[in-house]
Order: C-alpha cells, then structure tokens, then sequence
C-alpha cells in the first residue's frame, strides 16, 4: 500500500509540473494563435478540469501498475548473475578489491551487449571495500547481467566481486511480430498531450518495419521506424512540417537494440544502445505533441499519402513505452507468442582471408557488411581457377563489374554505397544470355550476350575475399572452405564510427573490423584529431621560441583557444605594444570588416541606418576570448556635421545612435564614458562643448571619440545610426577590438611545497589533455593532479628524477609515460599532456613521445595544484602559468588572489637574489629555497665562497699530461700568492701542434707572456701593472677568441693583443709553476675543468710536499706548513729555504743516556713505525685516497672513526674554532 501511495505522489506530482509548463506556455501559444482574452480563460477552466481528470486517471492507472513491479536489492557472488525472467535493471554496484568492471546484459538467448554511456564510452563501474554500495543509475531490460574486468590483465580477485543489483519485475512478455499489427486506445493507455516525450523501444529484427505509428487529425505526427538498419523518427507537433532524426547503422543483425527518443520542449534527441547519436530543434512555433486516439503498434494504416513508412514490422520487441505508458500490455492475447528467430549461418573474414563457395544453383544470394577498403567483392571462378568475372569495389567506394574474358567494365547503376557498414543484399541470377546483379533489391550490374553463355558454362567456384561478415538464408555458410583468419557463426564486426570518434571535424573511417582512422581537418592530429600544435593565446604564440621578435611588427596568427575542444581556431593579430603605463605586454587583435569609416547622410531617423560587423566568430567564441582577459578596449569616433547630434535628439532627447553588444544589448554610451550613461568621453573630465554631455550634442560641427574600456560591452557588434537630415551628416569609426593580459598566462609562485590551489571540473569526454607551462628545480614533486570523489582514481602529472611523468590510476590500474630528458633546470618548459582509450601522448617544448595502450578513463571532478596532502613536501615548488584542463582555462592567479595562505604567490617571483651567491656562483632557485651552483667555477661551499688551494714549497711540480678534450676551451684562470721572482706561473702547448704560450712572474715580479701560434707570429708582452711577487693573493684570467687575446689580474685589463688565435683552443698539455715557485695557488681553471677542486677528473699530476689549503694564508702559516717536525732548538732561515735542508740537533750529556734513549726511541719509533703502517693500511682501504682535498663543512667527507688532523693550524690560538671550519686531509 505504501508503494501504491507512492506512486500517486510522484504520479500527482508529474501532472502537476506538466500542468506549470502548460500554463508558462499559454502565452506564447495564444500570440500565435491570437485569441483574444474571454478564448483564453474558457480554455484555462478547460484545461484546469481535463488536468483534475487526467491526475485521477494516472493515478490509479499508475497505482496499478505501480503495485505490481515491485523492486528490490540482490546480490551475486559471481561475475554472472542470471535473473529470474525478463526484470528491468536500475541500479548496478560491486564490492571487492579495488578494480573497475565493464557490464554486458542479455534480453534473451544468451545475445549479450555491452552497455555503454551517452559519450559511447563503456559503463565502467569501480568496485570498493566499503560495505555502502556505491550505487550506478542504469535503466535497461535484461535477463542476465555479467560483468567482466575492465582491464587487459587485471588481477585475479580470490574471493571475487559482489554484484549488487535493484531490479523490477517487469510482467510485460516479450511480443513477436510477424507482419502483424495492433492498436491501442490513447486514453486507455493514459496517453495525453505533453511538452515533454519519451519513446523508448527493444527489439530484434533482420527486416525493415515500423515500430510506432500516430497521426492526429491537427496534423500531430509520430512515426518510429527501421530501413536498412537505421532508425528513423518523424514528428511533427502541429506545424505541418513534419522533422526527421536518424540514427544507427547495421541494427537489423537480430540482435537486441534500443532506441530512445527523448523530447524536452525545444530538444528532440535519439540515443541508439545508451548512446546519444543525433539531437536536433523541432521546427515551428508548437512544442506539444497531441496524439491520435488510436496509435498502432508494429504497424499502420494503409493510405496512399505515407510513402517513405513502413507499413509491418516482423521481429520481436522487449519494451514500447511512450511516457512510461507500457504499450505492450496493451497487445491482444493472440498477438503474444514466443520470440523465435532463426539465426542465419554467417562468419566474418579478416583482413587477406577468403571463402570459396562451390557453384551449386542460382541465384547466389546472400547478406554482407563490409569495411570501406578496395578490392573484390564477389569473383567467379572456373574449374581452373581463372576469374570469369569480378564484382569489386573501386577507390571511390563504388561497384563495378569486370569480366575477364572480354574486359568489359562496368560502374553499379544506380549507384549504391555497399561498403558503409550497414548490412545489403547480394543477389547474382543467369536467365539465358542476361546475368543480373542485385543489390538491396535493385538490379545495378549486368551483363548480355553469349558471354554469358560461357560464363554459366565455366562457373565452378565463387570467391568471397572483402573484409567483413556474411550471412544467408540459403547458403550453407558453416561448412565453406575458408583461408586465413576467419570467425564461423558470427560477426565480429564493431562499429567504431558511431558516435563519431574524430572531432573539430574530422571524417571517420573504419579502418578494420575494430578499428578506424579520421580523416583530420588542416591543424589537427592524432588518432581522434584532438591534437592540435595551434597555440592557445598570443601569449603563448610569443612565448615560443622566435616568435618574440616577430610580434614586435604584429603577426596574424591562427588561436585555438580552447584546444582541441568544439571551438574552431580564430584568426587574430599578435602584437607586442606598450601600455599607458609604459609596460611592454602582448595585445591580442581582432578586426572587423567595416575597414573605413561609414558615412550617413540624408533623412534618417534614429537607429534607422544598420550595420553588422562581421569578425568571423561566433558569439561562443566572443564570449570565451573577451572573458579570458583582464582588459579589452576598442577604438570609437563619431563626427557630426551640420547640427547632427548624437544623445539628445528631439524633442525627446534620446539617442540618435548607438550600437549592438555580442550579448545583443544596446550601448547607449561612447568611448571611456560609463555604461549607458547617455554621455561621451569629454563629460568625464569636462571637456565638452558647451558643457553637454557630449561635444556632438552642442549643434556644432565637432568629434566624440574614445576608447571603451568595458569588456561586457565588447566588441561591437553593430551599428545603429540615425538622426540625420539633408543638411547633416554623421561619420562612425569602430576600430579593432585589442585585449591585453589573458588572465591564464598570469604566473604563480608556489614557495611551499604543501601549498596547493583546488577546484572542481567534471570529466566525462572521450579524450583527456592538459597543457601548461611550468618552471621548477626540484627533481622530484606533484604538478597537478585531477581525482575522483572518492580519492581512488586520478589522472596525474609529476616529476620524478628531474623527468616528466603523466600517471592515470583507475580501478587498481595504473598507466604511465615518462619524457626522456629532465626538465629541472628552472627555465619554462611547455607541457601537454593527452590520454584516450589508444594511449597516452606527452609532448615537452615539442618533442613528442606516445605510448599505445589500451586505456579506462577515470572520471575525475577535483584538480589539485601542488600537494595533494598538503604535508610531506610532496607538492610543487616553482612557478606555473597558461593552464589549460580539457580546453577549459585554469586562472590560477584569481585562485592565488582569493588564497589566504602561504606558500602560493601571484607573479613570477623566487628565492635568488644576486648576492646570495659568490664569486661567478649560479643561483639555482628551488622557490622553497635556493642552492648555489659553483660547478663551472673554481669555488666550492654553500655559496661559492670556499677557496681550493694548495701549498707549493720549491722544488714541487704541478702538471696535466693531457686535457680531456672535453674540457678544452679559451679561458682559463689561476690565482697565485708568492715572494719567488724570476718564476714560471704556467706552461701549455699543443700535444699535436708546434703552438705554446708561457706565462711567468720576471726578475721585478712583473708579469710577461709569451705565444706562438706554431707558423709564425710570436707574442710577447709586459704589465707592470702589478707586482705578483709582493706574497699578496693574485687573479689573474686569460681569454682568447678568433681576433683577440686579453688578460686581465684582479680584475684589471693589463694585456690586449690582437690577431688570429684560433690556435689557443688546441692547448691541451699544461704545466703549473716550476721548481723556484714557492708560496700558494688557487683557482686553477684550465677550460671546463678545475684541478684544483677535481683533480682527478681534471688529470691533475703533482710532486713534492705540497699540501692543499686555503689562499691566502700568511707567511708564518705557509712556514709551519712546510716545518714537518719543528723544534725549539731549530731555527728557521729564509721564506726561499728548502725543508730538505732542514736539520735538528741535541745536545747528549753522556753516553749511556744517550744510547738508552736511542734503544727507547728505537722501539717507539719501530712501534711507531707500524701503527703508522696499519693505520695508512685501514684508510686506504676505507677510502682510497686519491690526494684530493676535502673538508669538514658538511661533516659527509670524513668519518668520525678516522684519523683526522688539521692542516690549517689555530694560528691566532682561537679556542672556539668551530670543527666546520678547519680543513682536514683523510
């Protein structure tokens, strides 16, 4: 009882909405109609009673109806879930582990379909642990219901999937027809006039029939049909001019379909399987359908005026319902029989397959439906297997019949599409001298003559080769002999152009027996024409590399603003102009085609002179580019002569021009003026004539001009010029409406990386793409990822190793495609991304890289930018700009207006700061931070400012041998700090050439160098610029390129010379100071390479008791640094001493003493001697020392378990010398 009281609820409430919708539309009707007022309230007391009535009726029509499909939950522990009878589905749900499911339903015979959404994509449905179904909203009738993995290789769920279904008990038996037909009583079956339809049929059939039938005598018309496997709707709501939609391809295959045709006051949409295929707008001025009090069922009436309709139906139908109104119920007993239907033997051929069919009688019929692809269709063949005669299809996708004994050629007349997918009739028949060929019943190929004769004579075999599926009622197809890939007793053919895959207008072509091609419109490409290389804005345009320089002069470029999306591409002009403010930006141009100025003259009144301007968009596109920008302005004057006057015409002082907005309202204001405020440019600062609003409304000759700033009232669409006599004249200008700063192209820093901007979109389309621009130093973080309600499935775009990755996650699935280069160098780099059901392509600063997989889209509703848990330092840290999420604009920088926040800024804006790094270092910005970058310099540390350097005493030598070749270059760089004089500073020359070039300090401390290029000219030059022998720390660089030579010492030029010293690159064998040198360097830079720093890398080679340091020191520290075993008793001569010549003496009082110390020290030394020995041994093997420097800034070069001792002693006896700051050699 509760669920009849229901029914009368929603039932009441249904009428009641109808009842609204009827009332909004009197009016509309009646001013068509023109009834007057006392017409208009006896219908509105008519129509109040036959709605009184018409609830009482469906109600209890409903109730009865209501309380016998009773609904109800069950649940299946299988993939398969056989119902008990024919039961309509209205709820599907899983439950187990994490995976995503496809579903397929059988009406009956085990004929089973996979259901599908209004996009043609599959129903997917995801399956969860929670114990709360996750209900998916279906509506379908079946008898079994599977479910199968969505996924290739799916992992195998032990315990298996729980399938929870609702279903209702549908009491109405499955009807055949066979050229039968009935009617049904429109009131009986609570059939009423409505604003809105819906007819929905299932059925099988091999034939052409029509489903539904109803003319009313007003001229009302509904006519559902099938011809040729197409649906066809035609109706008509009063108008007299009846409309068709059609749809489907291939549907009289026997297999079960459904057609729905929906109606919603000015919509009339046809979906075929779920799958919306057409839609269009009912013409005329009535939506309302009024039936006839007879409608027939699976057939009509005979008259002479519906040609072009069915007039049986032979097949079975599942479910006819208009407005839920269940016409079947209303079928005579006699009518209701069990659905059979006799399949025919058929099989598909594959691609280079064939069937040969023994010649047995005539006529040879049979059914096929091909792929559109040249070749035979039909060959006949003698006993020799010589062709007789070919029955193909051309390259324009026509039949021709070709003999082979007399090589006549003929074209099919008329001319028919057989290979359109759609299933046709083939008929071959021999009456005498005359063979015919049919075709879905006409005959378009023959043949006559005594050629015929032979061929009846000689015909041995037929050859069936196209690529497609066959069937016939009166050929034994299940025991032909076949080659090659070939599938007995069904078609395999999937139809893969409806709804048509290909978009921005591309042309589908199927390919294959499950695959397709399009056929891509000029700018667009990839398998389904959603990629395009247009870029989406001037900004962008000006971005790419080159462009830059090309906007400065203005260029016309091709804007796809939307992507790959429905919108077509606009042609605007890209300019680079500077602003009132002096700030150079990009201005995006759209012109018109009102090139010069219009003139009016003569007697016109207000508005009464027309114009459209033309900017070759639509109002969507309008509405989409102006909306995109912070500005957009357009130039307007407007010249009076002879007392024209422009907002105070008359008497009445109204306008006399004015002009269209693209949302079709007039702009009752010119140039800077405020928004239909009736006045000019000139009344903002006072500066009209006479003090009016507006210099053309003083009577005199004058010019109101302007430039309108108000982006809801742009562009102009049109022009409404008047007020004119034949004394006075008017002149208009528009200029070309220019937009500045697109609102995506605004940068965002993120600084923090569990910072994060969020919001919603909902993805339900048939290919994903996202592009932005993006530049960052992390190697590893989030970008962007787009998510499910439930958080389990996501598209999403991170780095990982410096690398770019696009990851879709769905149903336990996860995809990915990684770019091949890293991209974390903090410049902008330009990302796209797109994934369909084919793969995956990712494109970085236009190199491509695709994947070909087979894909299960996720839908997805909330996009995060930066950290999806906001914890972790997960997210992004850099800057962002020119977001695109499905053709959709992402204006990050409004979402960092409105974020409260830290760690996401508007503007382009890092951590780097010039003096944050030294001495040449590279500021690396992180944006969460920065890191200094000291590679290509000779300083090391936290910020460039550590100095590697090494002690030199006399006698050592410094070299590399051979440079790597890669490190060669033309400027090098050493910093020495010495007393010696009448020195070398360094040696280089070529290992295969005669060229070298020296450098040395002179018996002052002067520089000079000399060089020779090894065939002629020498070089030699002084600088006494400075003295190098002072013991004081000096830079000194040297630079060669094809003309020059300088060098420079502490930052001061001292030598140029001039000359060709391409030669210099060659240096690859290089000596470092001589056997006089004593005292410090640094900074050695040879090329690439730093010896200092790296020596192994840089092929160092040294001798001597040198020892690594810091430069500059003092010359008591250099002194210590060369005293290895100092003693009181000892005193220490010259800076130029060798510690070679160092002696130490004692003083022995007596003998014994002295042998008894030399015994002691003996066995320490020996002791000493052999923990040195075993302690070498260990650090060798824990570190293999390789003579290169290291210190204790990081505390990561030396462990705490080694020995450790400084070589850089406290001089000045600072007991808080911190550990990080003495140098330690391990």
């Amino acid at each position: 009882m509760s669920k009849i009281l229901f029914g009368v609820l929603k039932t009441g409430r249904l009428i009641i909405r109808k009842y609204i919708v009827i009332k909004r539309s009197q009016e509309h009707e009646l001013e068509v109609s023109k009834f007057n007022s006392s017409i208009y309230a006896r219908q509105t007391r008519m129509r109040r009673r036959r709605c009184l009535v018409l609830l009482l009726v469906c109600c209890s029509v409903f109730a009865v109806s209501q309380s016998s499909a009773e609904c109800n939950d069950v649940s299946f522990s299988t993939p398969a879930s056989k119902l008990d009878g024919l039961k309509r589905v209205t709820r599907l749900s899983v439950s187990g582990h994490i995976s995503a499911y496809h579903v397929k339903v059988s009406v009956s015979d085990d004929d089973f379909q996979l259901v599908r959404l209004a996009n043609g994509n599959p129903l997917v449905l995801y399956s969860t642990l929670s114990n709360t179904p996750s209900w998916t909203h279906v509506d379908f009738l079946a008898s079994e219901v599977r479910i199968q993995p969505a996924f290739e290789q799916a992992p195998e769920d032990v315990r298996g999937p729980l399938l929870i279904l609702t279903i209702c008990d549908y009491d109405t038996s499955i009807t055949a027809f066979d050229d039968s037909s009935y009617t049904v009583e429109s009131h009986q079956a609570g059939l009423v006039s409505m604003y809105e339809n819906d007819l929905c049929v299932v059925f099988r059939t091999y034939r052409s029939g029509v489903f539904f039938f109803s003319m009313a005598d007003q001229g009302d018309v509904l006519i559902a049909q099938i011809i040729h496997g197409t649906v066809h709707v035609i109706f008509d709501f009063g108008s007299l001019t009846p409309s068709r939609i059609s749809a489907g391809k291939a549907l009289d295959d026997g297999r079960w379909h459904e057609i729905r045709w929906l109606h919603q006051f000015d919509s009339v949409q046809l979906s075929i399987d779920g799958v919306l295929l057409n839609q269009t707008a009912p013409t005329g001025l009535y939506r309302k359908l009024d039936l006839h009090s007879v409608v027939h069922i699976g057939g009509r009436p005979a008259d002479d005026f519906s040609q072009g309709i069915e007039t049986t139906f032979t097949g079975c139908i599942a479910r006819l319902q208009l407005n839920n109104a269940d016409l079947l119920a209303f079928a005579p007993n006699e009518v209701h029989s069990q659905c059979q239907m006799p399949k025919p033997p058929s099989f598909t051929l594959h691609n280079a397959s064939r069937a040969v069919l023994p010649f047995t009688f005539l006529p040879f019929s049979y059914e096929f439906r091909i792929i559109p692809t040249k070749g035979p269709l039909v060959t006949l063949l003698d006993a020799d297997n010589g062709t007789l005669v070919d029955v193909l299809v051309d390259e324009n996708m026509k039949l021709n019949l070709a003999s082979n004994i007399t090589k006549f050629r003929q074209a099919a007349n008329p001319s028919i599409e057989v290979s359109n997918g759609a299933w046709h009739s083939f008929s071959l028949r021999i009456r005498g001298v005359r063979m015919e060929i049919d075709i879905d019943g006409y005959t378009v190929l023959w043949l006559e003559g005594h050629e015929v004769r032979r061929i009846s004579q000689r015909l041995s075999n037929f050859v069936i080769s196209a690529s497609g599926c066959y069937r016939s009622a009166t050929i034994d197809l299940t025991s032909v002999r076949v080659d090659g890939n070939v599938s007995r007793g069904e078609c395999t053919f999937q139809e893969k152009c409806l709804p048509n895959p290909c978009e921005n207008g591309g042309e589908c072509v199927q390919s294959a027996l499950d695959d397709h091609v399009c056929n891509c419109r000029e700018g667009y490409k990839g398998k389904n024409c959603h990629t395009t290389d247009l870029p989406h804005s001037c900004e962008e345009w000006v971005f790419t590399k080159g462009n830059k320089q090309r906007a400065v002069k203005g260029r016309k470029v091709l804007i796809d603003i939307d992507g790959g999306g429905e919108m077509q591409p606009i042609n605007v002009t890209c300019k680079m102009e500077r602003d009132e403010m002096g700030v150079d930006g990009v201005t995006t141009i759209l012109e018109h085609d009102l090139a010069r100025p219009m003139i009016v003259t003569g007697d016109n009144k207000p508005g009464a002179v027309r114009h459209s301007l033309t900017y070759g968009i639509s109002t969507d596109q309008m509405d989409r580019l102006v909306e995109g920008f912070e500005t957009c302005s357009q130039f307007m004057r407007y010249t009076c002569r002879g007392g024209a006057r422009l907002m105070t015409q008359g008497d009445e002082r109204s306008p006399s021009s004015w002009y269209s907005t693209r949302s079709d309202k007039h702009g009752l204001q010119w140039g800077e003026a405020p928004p239909y405020s009736r006045m000019c440019s000139c009344a903002i600062n006072g500066s009209c004539l006479h003090n009016r609003m507006c210099n053309c409304d003083s009577g005199e000759d004058a010019t109101d001009e302007g430039v309108n700033p108000y982006s809801q009232l742009l562009p102009v669409t049109g022009l409404f010029l008047g007020g004119t006599t034949k004394s006075s004249s008017i002149e208009v200008e528009i200029g070309a409406l220019k937009c500045r700063n697109r609102a995506t192209f605004d940068s965002v820093t993120f600084s923090d990386r569990n910072a994060k901007l969020s919001g919603t979109q909902t993805f339900s389309q048939r290919t994903f793409d996202v592009a932005l621009h993006v530049k960052f130093s992390h190697s590893q973080m989030s970008i962007l990822s787009w998510h499910s309600t439930d958080d389990l499935h996501w598209f999403h775009l991170y780095v990982n190793d410096g690398k770019i990755i696009g990851e879709v996650v769905n149903g336990g699935e996860s995809q990915q495609i990684v770019s091949d280069h890293r991209y974390d160098d903090g410049n902008f780099h330009a990302i796209y991304w797109e994934a369909d059901s084919n793969g995956m392509l990712l494109k970085v600063d236009g190199v491509r890289k695709s994947i070909k997989a087979s894909f299960v889209l996720p839908t997805a509703y909330s996009w995060i930018v930066g950290s999806r848990t906001e914890k972790g330092s997960t997210g992004f840290a850099g800057v962002i700009r020119n977001v695109y999420l499905c053709g959709v604009e992402l204006a990050l920088g409004q979402y960092a207006r409105k974020e409260t926040e830290k760690g996401v800024s508007l503007g382009d804006d890092g951590y780097c700061r010039p003096d944050l790094c030294q001495n040449g270092g590279k500021c690396i910005d992180k944006y969460d931070g920065y890191v200094c970058d000291c590679s290509m310099t000779p300083f090391g540390g936290s910020d460039c400012s550590k100095e590697y350097g090494m002690m030199v005493p006399m006698g050592s030598t410094i070299q590399i041998p051979w440079q790597n070749p890669a490190h060669q270059a033309m400027c090098h760089r050493i910093a020495i700090q010495t007393a010696s004089k009448n020195t070398s500073i360094l040696r280089s020359k070529a290992l295969f050439a005669d060229s070298t070039f020296n450098m040395t300090v002179d018996k002052n401390g002067y520089l000079q160098m000399m060089a020779y290029d090894g065939f002629f000219f020498h070089y030699k030059r002084h600088s006494k610029n400075h003295n190098l022998s002072d013991d004081v720390m000096h830079d000194i660089s040297f630079c060669a390129s094809k003309h020059h030579f300088n060098v420079t010492v502490d930052g001061m030029q001292v030598i140029t010379i001039e000359g060709n010293w391409t030669f210099f690159e060659s240096f690859n064998v290089w000596h470092f100071l001589d056997e006089n040198f004593e005292g410090c360097v640094s900074r050695i830079q040879t090329g690439s390479a730093f010896p200092l720093k790296n020596p192994k890398t840089a092929r160092l080679n040294y001798s001597g008791k040198i020892r690594f340091g810091t430069c500059p020191v003092e010359a008591l520290s250099r002194h210590q640094m060369y005293d290895f075993n100092p003693s009181p008793g000892v005193k220490t001569t010259t800076a130029e001493a060798s510690t070679e010549n160092i002696k130490i003496f004692s003083v022995s009082q007596n003998r014994q003493a002295l042998v008894s110390k030399a015994i002691v020290g003996g066995g320490i030394l020996a002791m000493s001697l052999f923990i040195l020995c075993m302690s070498s041994l260990i650090c060798y093997m824990r570190s293999r020392p390789e003579g290169v420097y290291k210190t204790n800034e990081t505390g990561e070069n030396c462990s705490p378990s080694r020995s450790e001792e400084p070589l850089v002693h406290n001089i000045n006896n600072n007991a808080n010398m911190y550990a990080s700051s003495k140098e330690y050699f391990c």
